[in-house]
């Protein structure tokens, strides 16, 4: 997809970022954890904030890799946030140990807000 920027910019850092970002990927998929799930993500987006701003002499992607690093920092807050609430709702960071714990037809208020 980049092929026409591998003239205007280092292929190395180029291709390092994508592979990082690539790797996220793969471990989300993979993912068992709400931890893993976490660093997962995180090591997914921070590399596409780099990417979006990988043409620094442009003002319009400094402007767009900004307001896309506070977007995802406000994300990963929230995301954070409601990982904290299903550790203390649960006490199990594990997907399998949450899903036994909630396996009951009601559920409490608070498990509705964390998983939101």
């Amino acid at each position: 997809m980049a092929v026409d920027q591998l003239e205007k910019f280092p292929f190395g850092g180029l291709a390092a970022v994508t592979l990082l970002s690539t790797v996220g990927m793969m471990l989300l998929v993979s993912a068992s954890d709400l931890i893993t799930i976490f660093v997962a993500v995180e090591l997914m987006s921070i590399p596409v904030y780099v990417l979006t701003g990988f043409t620094r002499l442009k003002l319009r992607s400094s402007e767009a890799a900004l307001k896309y690093f506070v977007m995802g920092a406000f994300a990963t807050a929230i995301f954070a946030y409601g990982i904290a609430w299903i550790y203390g709702i649960t006490g199990q960071t594990s997907l399998s140990g949450i899903r036994e714990f909630l396996r009951g037809d009601t559920y409490e208020p608070a498990v509705l807000f964390a998983a939101g």
